[in-house]
């Protein structure tokens, strides 16, 4: 759950950078001095068509949260209150709360999905070092026992896993959710909001960061394991010499289909070509040991919300997709990567929810998924949006 305002949205160039090569990965750290390509000339887009900055809202729980125990067994809708792109959500799955204490699965930070499997990861509960561990949910297992419709199945994921926690006799159906979940190892995982998938590596990935450092540590975690197996440490410094982007100011990290990420940043005060909270979008590429970083040359003037809890890439639709709590834009992808980009290119969505929102994703049809807290669900939308 996060307590920082946005930092400045880094999308990125992917149109301008070649097709990525498969290249077998070996575990390690690869370490460089500096990632980034010189600044471009910014081009501030000013989506003057955008709805009002939503600000943080003070979060509620669903409605029936409180009055079962956590023990939810009918979906909850979310409807678009402004905006040009009107979705619906409903409830897809109720995530485990309590394992042995109460509350010490509810942390969710972010989410993936790869095939029939959802990853979400969680951080641990009391731990300013940002310790984290993702768990992996077999999707059909989980359908196949009903815990996706409304009704008394619906509860039977929270409850499996207080059992697992806590011990107790379990019925036909929390057997098969229970052989339906894995539990991956603690690991740094920063604040942990980036966790997606690279269609191109096969892998999961995150970042981290360390105390004493301000270097970037993008990590790449095997999706069988959970473990992570591979990072890149590097710098972000412009031609002068100077840091522009440091590891604690960026939280969020998606990946298109050719195996390119991005990642993205709030400028926290007004430079050439930039005004104070506008978004700026980077994006990258793994080359074996190293990394390439550059940043788009148009940057967004009016973002959704005061905090910036994630960016997603539809990588059916080809559009990238910022978030905030109860709002997210979205902006095409290859016009993006060209500094083309139109404030009438843009799709704006504001939600009614006043949860605390922690990313967006879209399965390979291009249908939006979302996490949100108090408690922790996966909502989904009722339809595909072109």
């Amino acid at each position: 759950m996060k307590k920082y305002a946005l930092t400045a949205i880094a999308l990125a160039m992917a149109l301008a950078l070649p097709a990525l090569s498969i290249t077998p990965a070996h575990a390690g750290t690869y370490t460089q001095k500096n990632a980034l390509e010189p600044w471009p000339e910014w081009n501030e887009l000013n989506n003057s068509n955008a709805p009002a900055l939503v600000k943080t809202p003070k979060y509620s729980r669903s409605a029936l949260y409180t009055k079962t125990n956590s023990y939810e067994t009918k979906p909850n809708t979310i409807k678009t209150k402004k905006g040009n792109a009107n979705y619906t959500f409903k409830t897809q799955f109720f995530l485990p709360i309590t394992y042995k204490k109460a509350g010490d699965w509810s942390d969710t930070q972010s989410f993936a999905f790869a095939g029939d499997y959802l990853y979400v990861l969680s951080t641990v509960r009391g731990h300013s070092d940002s310790q984290a561990w993702i768990t992996r949910y077999d999707t059909a297992a989980l359908k196949a026992a009903g815990v996706d419709k409304a009704g008394t199945n619906m509860k039977e994921l929270r409850l499996t896993v207080t059992k697992m926690g806590k011990g107790g006799s379990m019925n036909a159906t929390e057997k098969k959710v229970k052989a339906a979940i894995k539990k991956g190892p603690v690991f740094n995982a920063g604040h942990g909001q980036g966790l997606s998938y690279n269609p191109v590596r096969d892998s999961l990935f995150t970042w981290s960061y360390k105390a004493g450092t301000d270097n970037m540590q993008l990590q790449e975690i095997d999706i069988a394991t959970l473990k992570v197996k591979n990072t890149w440490v590097f710098g972000m410094f412009n031609v002068g010499g100077k840091r522009v982007v440091k590891a604690k100011g960026v939280f969020n990290l998606d990946w298109d289909s050719e195996g390119n990420f991005y990642f993205d940043q709030v400028q926290v005060s007004p430079s050439p070509g930039t005004s104070s909270g506008s978004v700026k979008i980077f994006v990258g590429q793994i080359k074996g040991k190293k990394v390439t970083v550059r940043a788009l040359p148009q940057t967004i003037k009016h973002r959704p919300g005061t905090l910036d809890q994630g960016l997603g890439v539809n990588r059916a639709l080809n559009r990238l997709y910022l978030v905030s709590d109860d709002a997210f834009y979205s902006l095409p992808l290859d016009k993006a990567l060209a500094g083309e980009l139109k404030k009438t290119d843009m799709e704006y969505t504001v939600l009614d929810s006043k949860r605390e929102c922690e990313g967006i994703k879209f399965d390979e049809q291009g249908r939006a998924y979302m996490l949100i807290n108090s408690g922790s669900e996966i909502i989904r939308a009722t339809e595909i949006l072109d």
